[in-house]
């Protein structure tokens, strides 16, 4: 099952932050282009076959956000309505699991707003 890419506000500005940082390390242009263009074939390939990513679980409970891993970065995202919705992009040494439970509570409270 192939799925449409999207990407939300909040990982285009990771995106941008993760450039900043392989920037900030590497001091080279090219490479950080080759860095991110990577990152993003890693993201693009995995929207071949969405539901194949990494399940992110809390408490035992799956979330409902996968992830795919590119070097130090990991991506974050959700299978909805035949797309695949990249939620965040973080480092893996972050405290990636407080920034997702925030990230689904908005989306819970989102989709209370629509039912009403």
């Amino acid at each position: 099952m192939s799925a449409r890419l999207v990407y939300s506000h909040a990982a285009l500005k990771d995106m941008e932050r993760v450039w900043d940082e392989v920037f900030e390390a590497s001091a080279d242009t090219e490479t950080t282009d080759r860095y991110l263009s990577d990152l993003r074939a890693a993201i693009r390939a995995k929207a071949l076959y969405p539901l194949s990513g990494h399940r992110v679980e809390y408490c035992g409970l799956f979330t409902g956000f996968y992830w795919v891993r590119h070097k130090a970065y990991l991506a974050f995202y959700r299978v909805r309505d035949g797309r695949m919705e990249v939620a965040r992009v973080l480092h893996s040494r972050q405290d990636y699991l407080s920034v997702l439970v925030g990230e689904l509570g908005r989306s819970i409270e989102e989709e209370s707003g629509r039912s009403q």
